[in-house]
């Protein structure tokens, strides 16, 4: 039998915690958990650069906050009117021709070329500050990359007995806990901290959870920003045990890998795509 930690809030999140669903016209009330959806966490200790091992679990109800985000990188620079005239070339298949005419041209008349371009530049920068007229930058737009994808969660905790009080505690340090690193004997290095898994879930009515296939779905991530908020209602209340009667964690993951085309190109029928 599996010795890993599983956690869940609401405590019927968890599996052996939630009923089947029963519409039993005998039964004193109907139980419907076909609806129930939840977000699971799946920890993955780093053995290696290509290994890790899962570690614990946890399923928390979903946030009011479910954002897919997207992140491409591109930069504005100004090519100029030599860089246009360069694209322009290129375009009309003349570059081959100069190409072609490169051994023709000597040292003396490359150098005499760029004299006379930097005097073009210096005399159209003083004719556009007496004529009142910019000389156009020709501006175009780069494409540099994709950036990791990065999105948060926020849930508000608030038990209702000890045993949920425990439970929520629990839910927390495991957070944490994988948010940081753990230190090597001699301490000449760091462990890597934890991977996480993330994936939406709903209950099929038979007491166990199946992947919603319309929403998105995350590769690998990290646990960027953490934030726990012990007095979230404006003040601090304590239960009678002690523990806060509203708790708030903001949690910020970041993606391991980039998201490409292809990664969104999946149908429905197949599973969630990225």
């Amino acid at each position: 039998m599996s010795d890993k930690k599983i956690l869940a809030y609401p405590s019927y999140m968890r599996g052996d915690a939630r009923p089947k669903s029963s519409t039993d016209p005998n039964s004193p009330h109907t139980v419907r958990n076909d609806m129930l959806t939840c977000v699971h966490f799946k920890f993955f200790e780093r053995l290696s650069e290509e290994q890790t091992n899962d570690d614990s679990e946890i399923y928390l109800y979903m946030p009011s906050t479910l954002r897919n985000p997207g992140k491409v990188e591109w930069e504005q620079k100004g090519i100029g009117k030599i860089g246009n005239t360069m694209t322009t070339f290129a375009q009309e298949g003349f570059l081959d021709t100069l190409s072609s005419a490169y051994n023709e041209i000597s040292f003396g008349d490359i150098m005499d070329i760029g004299k006379t371009m930097a005097q073009q530049s210096i005399l159209g920068d003083a004719g556009a500050f007496n004529s009142g007229k910019a000389e156009n930058p020709y501006l175009k737009m780069f494409f540099k990359g994709v950036g990791m994808r990065t999105f948060e969660y926020t849930f508000k905790f608030t038990p209702k007995s000890s045993d949920e009080s425990r439970i929520i505690y629990q839910i927390i340090q495991e957070f944490r806990r994988a948010s940081l690193p753990e230190k090597i004997p001699f301490n000449f290095y760091l462990n890597y901290p934890k991977e996480i898994e993330i994936k939406y879930l709903q209950s099929n009515g038979g007491g166990r959870f199946e992947e919603l296939v319309w929403m998105n779905k995350f590769r690998r991530c990290v646990i960027t920003s953490i934030d726990v908020d012990y007095a979230s209602a404006g003040f601090y209340v304590p239960m009678r045990d002690g523990f806060p009667s509203e708790t708030t964690l903001t949690l910020q993951f970041t993606e391991t890998d980039i998201i490409t085309r292809g990664d969104v190109d999946s149908d429905v029928t197949n599973g969630a795509s990225f």
